[in-house]
C-alpha cells in the first residue's frame, strides 16, 4: 500500500511539472524575484526556443492551377528538434502570395492534435504564373521569414503541353555548367509541367542525343560537348533553345538517388586539373555532415565515391566539389527523403450501383520492420491527363526518388518545412503563441474624435449566435479582443453610453500583424506592398506593445518590436454621394488648415485668378466639359451660373484648354464688380470646417444631368455631415474573417459536379486529408469513376504523432 502511494505520489508530482512547463512554456510571464540571474533568464529562454520550435509542413493536391480550381491542401506542425506532430499554438495562418510578396487570399485555420486542413478556391480573374502557399503559426515568426515554408504553385489556363510559346523551359546541367571533353547529364524542365518533346542537334543539324521525357515537365539527355561547338534544343515544333556554352576546363558531379542506403556520386575533371586534391562536401542549413577527399590516380577521368545516408539529415544537403583553396568547381542541390514508414494498397472490386461504376481501394500502412501502423491519413485521386507524367509520379519508390532528384535540380524543391537553419535561435521573444484569434483597434466617435480611456461594447454577430464583449481603451484609444473562436465571417459593430444614436456609435481602426516579407529559395527577399488603398495617405502603424494597458492578463508580453498595420484609414465623414469615385479629390489638413482657393491649388489641373484678391475665382481644364459648373455644399446644390467664359486676359485660341467660372455677370461688364462663386462659398463656408473637396467630370457629373455638363464642384464639411436626422449606421460596423469552417468534403464534390457539365474538368477526383488506418494499419475508401475515365494517380502521404513519414504514389488504371 506504501509503494502504491509512493509511486502515486511521484506521478502527480511529474504530472504537476509537466503540466507547468506545458502551461506556462516559453511565453508565460517569467520570475521577477531580484535574486534571478539575468544568464539564467537568457539560458532558459534559449532552451525554450529551441525545445518549442515549430515548422510546419505543406502537402497539396497539386502543384499546377486553372483559375476557379480548388487547392486542396494539408499542413502538419512539427515542433522541436525532434519534429513531432504536436503544438502549442492553435491558430494557423495560410496565405497565397504572388511573385512580389503581395497577399492574394489569407485564411485561418485551427490546429487540432498538430494537423490541419482545407481549401482555397482560386479567383476566376487569377493572373497566369507562379504563386506561392505559405503557412506558419505567429510562434514561427520569432524565427524569421526564412523559417516559413514557401510551396510554389503554378495557375495556367491553358491545358498541360498545348501553348509552347508561353512556357519556361530551363535547361540545367548537374554540375552546375557543361564541360568540354567530359560526359555532362543534363535537365530540363517546363515550368507548366507539360510533355518535353525534342532533341539535342549541333550547328550543322546533326543529333547528338536523344531526350527522355519522364513526365511532370522533366527531361534529360547526357552528351560530350566538342571544343569550341555549338549546341541546341530542338524542340518537335521546330523551335531551337541554345545550351550555354561548356568550360575548356572545370569539373562535373552527378550523384544518383535510387538506392535507399547509400548517395552514389562520380565526380569529373579535365585533364589539366587531375594533379590537386579535391574534396566532396554536404551540407544542410550551414551544417556540414560530408567531408571526403578526392584524387585523381592513373589519369582517369571520374572518381566514384559511395556515402551512407544512415546519419544524414532529411531535406535538401547541398554537395560541393572543392578544391585545397576552398574554391567551388562543382556543386549541386540533393533531396534526402523520409523512409520511415511504406503504403501499400490493392484495389478490392468495382461494383455498380444505380448505373454508377465505383473504385474501392484498401490502404495498408507499416512500419520498416512490418508493424501495422494506425495514422491519420491524407488521401487524394486525381484525373489523369498526361500518362507519362502520371506514371513518373507513379512509379516504384526508386523511380519517385529519382523524380525528386530531378526536380531539385531543375530548382522545383519538393515540400521542406524550413529554410532556416536548425540551430539558428533568435536573440529574444518578439511573438507570443496565438491560442484563438485577436483582434486590434483603435476607437473614434463619429466627428472622428479619440475615444481615450472609455468603456465600448462590441456585438460580435456570426450566422447563428451574437457574442457581446465590452473593453477598456486606452489613453491612446486602442483596445484588444483576445481568444475568438467565431468560424466565418461576422459582423462587429462598437457602441458606448450617449444620449443619441450618433453619440453611441464607434468608428473603429483594424489592426493587425504586419505581413512578413516574402524569403524566395535563393535567400532574395520580396517586400510586398500594404493592400491598403489611401489615396496617398499614410497607412497607420502602431506598435503592439502600445496596446498594453493596466489590467492587461498576466500572460501578454510587451512586444516592442512587433509592428501592426492598420487596415484601413477612418472613413470619411460623409460619403460621396451615389457613391460615385470623384474624377479629382483634396482634403483639409486638420491640423494646419488652408483657404479654400489654397485648396484649390492642391488640385492637378485647377487654376486659382486673383490669389490673395478679396474676389478670387477659379479656373478648370477643359475635361470638365462646357456649361456653367454646379457647386454642392453638403449635399446641396447652390443656384448655378448661367455664364461662363475664358480667364481673364487668355486668349481666346486658350479657351479650349481652360474653362473659367468667375463673376455671375453679363461679360460687358467689368471684372470683379460683384463676388465670384468662390468668394460666395468662401463667405458661406468657414475654410477651417471644410473636410474634403471633389471634382466630378464627365460620366461622374451625370448624377445632376445638364446642371452637370460644366463640372461639379462638391464640397464636403465636418459639421454638415450630420445635417440630417439620418446616422449611417455601417460606420460602426467592421467585417471580420473568423476561422474558416470545416468542409463536408462529400458535399463539396457533390456541389461541384451539379456546377460542372463536364465532370472530367474536376482534376481532382476524391479528396479526403483525414482518413485513417486501423490497429491492422488498413482503411478503405471508394469514389465513383466517371464516365470515360481510363486512369487515375492515387497520391497519399501521413506523419504521425512521432512524426515518421509516409508517402504513395501509384497510377491505378481502371
Amino acid at each position: 500500500m506504501k509503494k502504491r502511494f509512493l509511486l502515486t505520489a511521484c506521478f502527480v508530482f511529474g504530472f504537476f511539472l509537466l503540466a507547468q512547463s506545458q502551461a506556462h512554456g516559453p511565453q508565460a510571464e517569467l520570475s521577477r524575484s531580484f535574486h534571478q540571474a539575468k544568464p539564467f533568464y537568457q539560458n532558459t529562454q534559449k532552451d525554450s526556443l529551441a525545445i518549442w520550435r515549430e515548422q510546419v509542413l505543406l502537402h497539396t493536391d497539386s502543384e499546377v492551377y486553372k483559375p476557379k480550381e480548388t487547392l486542396f491542401f494539408k499542413a502538419y506542425v512539427l515542433t522541436g528538434p525532434k519534429q513531432l506532430r504536436i503544438s502549442a499554438s492553435t491558430v494557423l495562418r495560410v496565405e497565397l502570395l504572388d511573385t512580389k510578396g503581395n497577399l492574394v487570399i489569407d485564411q485561418y485555420h485551427r490546429i487540432e492534435k498538430g494537423s490541419t486542413d482545407g481549401i482555397i478556391e482560386l479567383p476566376k480573374k487569377i493572373d497566369d504564373g507562379k504563386y506561392y502557399l505559405r503557412a506558419y503559426t505567429r510562434w514561427m515568426l520569432n524565427y524569421g521569414e526564412e523559417s516559413l515554408p514557401v510551396k510554389e504553385i503554378l495557375v495556367s489556363k491553358s491545358k498541360k503541353g498545348e501553348d509552347y510559346k508561353n512556357r519556361s523551359i530551363s535547361i540545367v546541367a548537374e554540375g552546375g555548367h557543361f564541360v568540354t571533353g567530359l560526359e555532362n547529364r543534363v535537365v530540363i524542365s517546363d515550368s507548366d509541367g507539360g510533355a518535353i518533346n525534342g532533341a539535342i542537334i549541333d550547328e550543322k543539324g546533326m543529333l547528338v542525343a536523344q531526350v527522355m521525357d519522364y513526365g511532370s515537365g522533366l527531361a534529360t539527355f547526357t552528351f560530350v560537348p566538342g571544343e569550341g561547338e555549338t549546341y541546341y534544343f530542338e524542340r518537335r515544333e521546330g523551335e531551337k533553345i541554345r545550351l550555354a556554352p561548356s568550360l575548356e576546363e572545370g569539373a562535373v558531379l552527378h550523384a544518383s538517388n535510387i538506392n535507399d542506403e547509400k548517395i552514389q556520386v562520380r565526380v569529373g575533371i579535365t585533364e589539366g586539373l587531375q594533379d590537386g586534391t579535391y574534396y566532396l562536401k554536404g551540407t544542410n542549413k550551414d551544417k556540414e555532415y560530408i567531408t571526403s577527399e578526392i584524387k585523381f590516380d592513373n589519369n582517369k577521368d571520374f572518381v566514384e565515391v559511395d556515402i551512407k545516408k544512415e546519419g544524414l539529415p532529411e531535406g535538401l544537403l547541398h554537395l560541393t566539389l572543392v578544391d585545397a583553396y576552398d574554391q567551388i568547381w562543382a556543386e549541386r542541390p540533393f533531396y534526402i527523403g523520409e523512409k520511415n514508414l511504406r503504403f501499400s494498397f490493392v484495389e478490392e472490386s468495382r461494383p455498380i450501383e444505380e448505373g454508377k461504376r465505383k473504385v474501392r481501394y484498401k490502404l495498408r500502412l507499416i512500419d520498416v520492420e512490418g508493424n501495422p501502423v494506425s495514422s491519420e491519413v491524407m488521401v487524394s485521386i486525381k484525373n489523369v491527363d498526361n500518362i507519362a507524367d502520371a506514371m513518373a509520379q507513379a512509379s516504384d519508390e526508386r523511380g519517385i526518388s529519382f523524380l525528386k532528384d530531378l526536380k531539385v535540380l531543375a530548382q522545383r524543391f519538393p515540400e521542406t518545412t524550413s529554410m532556416a537553419p536548425e540551430n539558428e535561435l533568435p536573440d529574444q521573444i518578439s511573438y507570443s503563441f496565438q491560442n484563438g484569434l485577436e483582434f486590434y483597434g483603435q476607437a473614434y466617435d463619429l466627428n472622428n474624435s479619440l475615444l481615450a480611456n472609455d468603456k465600448i461594447q462590441i456585438f460580435i454577430k456570426d450566422k447563428k449566435d451574437i457574442e457581446v464583449r465590452e473593453v477598456d481603451t486606452n489613453s491612446k484609444g486602442l483596445f484588444t479582443l483576445t481568444g475568438l473562436q467565431f468560424e466565418g465571417e461576422v459582423t462587429m459593430t462598437f457602441r458606448r453610453e450617449g444620449k443619441n444614436v450618433k453619440e453611441q456609435l464607434v468608428k473603429v481602426i483594424p489592426y493587425r500583424y504586419e505581413l512578413p516579407k516574402l524569403q524566395m529559395d535563393k535567400g532574395a527577399v520580396v517586400e510586398a506592398r500594404e493592400q491598403v488603398q489611401q489615396s496617398g495617405q499614410m497607412i497607420p502603424q502602431k506598435r503592439l506593445s502600445d496596446f498594453d494597458f493596466e489590467d492587461k492578463p498576466s500572460n501578454l508580453i510587451a512586444l516592442e518590436a512587433v509592428t501592426l498595420i492598420g487596415q484601413r484609414k477612418l472613413g470619411k465623414v460623409s460619403a460621396s454621394v451615389y457613391g460615385i469615385e470623384p474624377s479629382r479629390v483634396v482634403y483639409q489638413n486638420p491640423e494646419r488648415p488652408k483657404t479654400l482657393p489654397e485648396l484649390f491649388l492642391g488640385i492637378p489641373g485647377v487654376y486659382v485668378s486673383g490669389l490673395g484678391d478679396l474676389n478670387p475665382s477659379l479656373v478648370l481644364p477643359a475635361m470638365a466639359g462646357a456649361g456653367p459648373v454646379l457647386w454642392v455644399v453638403d449635399g446641396f446644390p447652390l443656384s448655378q451660373d448661367s455664364y461662363y467664359a475664358p480667364p481673364l486676359g487668355a486668349a481666346t485660341s486658350s479657351a479650349s484648354d481652360f474653362i473659367s467660372f468667375g463673376n455671375d455677370i453679363d461679360n460687358s461688364a467689368s471684372s470683379g464688380t460683384q463676388p465670384s462663386k468662390l468668394r460666395e462659398v468662401m463667405d458661406m463656408v468657414p475654410f477651417s470646417d471644410v473636410e474634403r473637396i471633389e471634382l466630378l467630370f464627365g460620366a461622374n457629373a451625370a448624377i445632376y444631368g445638364t446642371r452637370g455638363s460644366g463640372g461639379v464642384i462638391m464640397i464636403y464639411t465636418n459639421q454638415g455631415a450630420y445635417s440630417t436626422e439620418s446616422v449611417n449606421r455601417n460606420e460602426a460596423q467592421i467585417t471580420f474573417e473568423g476561422f474558416q469552417p470545416p468542409i463536408d468534403v462529400e458535399d463539396y464534390f457533390a456541389s461541384k459536379k451539379r456546377k460542372s457539365s463536364k465532370t472530367k474538368s474536376l482534376s481532382t477526383l476524391y479528396w479526403n486529408p483525414t482518413l485513417r488506418t486501423d490497429e491492422n494499419g488498413e482503411a478503405s475508401l471508394e469514389f465513383i469513376v466517371p464516365k470515360n475515365l481510363k486512369s487515375v494517380l492515387l497520391d497519399v502521404k501521413t506523419i504521425t504523432p512521432e512524426g515518421k513519414r509516409g508517402t504513395l504514389s501509384s497510377l491505378s488504371r481502371l
